[in-house]
């Protein structure tokens, strides 16, 4: 497997050039008659070379920690990759990706943007802050995911979030948004940063939910650095990596409701079984007509290494689980038993 480590050649190639005009660079030295001697002033630098060189550094430190990527798709023959639009696996530990199959492609996210949402609510809210769900938060579309809130009813900042990830509320993302970002305009634009600054930029978010939106897509890869990024917070992954949660809140007359939401992941309700050895941390689900069948998994295999793992826009859910099996059967750690 031949590639560079978190951006692929395509990109990199920008900065070769850049690269070798760093190494040339001498801020320190003079060579007097054959011999280096060290000088006591620095040599100047034209303002382009020492800004190529900060770049330089910043790809490299970017590119540090993240997964090699492979030059074109991985060979499909152990998959039925062919009833979805994308495909990947990418191993966190080991920063290899021993499946990636249309990783630069664009795709609609549907719900699982809501791993976004999650993770500049996270870094951005109070957990313990009290929010009134508003008139627009509670009016989302019947026929779409929603916990069933009401205008006036009071929850937690924390308590929104599980039902934004367990139940896929819709009407959660939505005040999550309008608390952390002070409108669904204004936390897109946060969603939007948070994206570039992880290198994520294939990427586009308009609203906290995934419901359609031309202008509301992502690719494989820039899914895989927001979650690769979003787990190393512990709140994101207390709640990433639930199965239900009980819920108290206040509605607007005052009267206390308890609820208890469960995931949509059938492997953490056990209605699905990932293969040997494996344990699935958590996930998000994401269904529009739109976007198709999607799902992002950060699992542990066999071996301890996590990875992470997507399929998006498959066309039925029973070959969504069909092919994320194969992943994890095919290109992970296999068990050793």
């Amino acid at each position: 497997m031949s590639g560079v480590k978190c951006i692929n050649k395509r990109r990199l190639c920008v900065f070769l050039p850049l690269l070798a005009s760093a190494f040339v660079l001498s801020g320190c030295t003079q060579r007097i008659e054959g011999t280096v001697s060290i000088s006591p002033y620095p040599v100047y630098e034209p303002l382009e070379k020492r800004t190529a060189r900060t770049e330089i550094s910043k790809v490299r430190g970017f590119s540090e920690d993240l997964c090699v990527l492979p030059d074109e798709n991985t060979d499909t023959a152990n998959t039925d990759v062919q009833t979805c639009r994308s495909a990947s696996l990418f191993n966190l530990e080991t920063l290899d990706t021993p499946f990636a199959y249309h990783v630069f492609e664009r795709v609609y996210p549907a719900s699982t943007t809501k791993i976004m949402t999650l993770l500049v609510a996270a870094e951005n809210g109070n957990p313990e802050d009290k929010v009134v769900v508003s008139e627009a938060a509670a009016s989302q579309p019947s026929d779409s995911s929603i916990c069933g809130l009401r205008p006036g009813d009071e929850l937690t900042l924390k308590d929104l979030m599980y039902g934004m990830v367990l139940r896929s509320g819709n009407d959660a993302a939505v005040a999550i948004a309008e608390h952390v970002g002070g409108s669904v305009e204004g936390f897109a634009e946060l969603m939007n940063q948070k994206a570039n600054s992880l290198g994520a930029t294939n990427s586009h978010f308009v609203n906290p939910h995934g419901l359609h939106d031309d202008e509301h897509y992502t690719t494989a890869y820039d899914m895989y650095l927001i979650l690769n990024e979003a787990r190393k917070n512990e709140l994101f992954m207390e709640i990433f990596s639930a199965s239900s949660a009980d819920i108290t809140y206040h509605n607007a007359a005052g009267e206390e409701q308890t609820v208890t939401w469960s995931t949509t992941n059938r492997y953490k309700t056990g209605a699905e079984t990932a293969p040997e050895g494996y344990t699935v941390l958590g996930g998000k689900t994401g269904t529009t007509y739109d976007a198709g069948y999607c799902l992002i998994l950060l699992v542990e295999n066999p071996k301890g290494e996590e990875e992470v793992i997507s399929v998006f826009k498959s066309d039925a859910k029973i070959n969504l689980y069909l092919v994320m099996n194969q992943l994890m059967r095919y290109y992970g750690a296999p068990s050793e038993s």
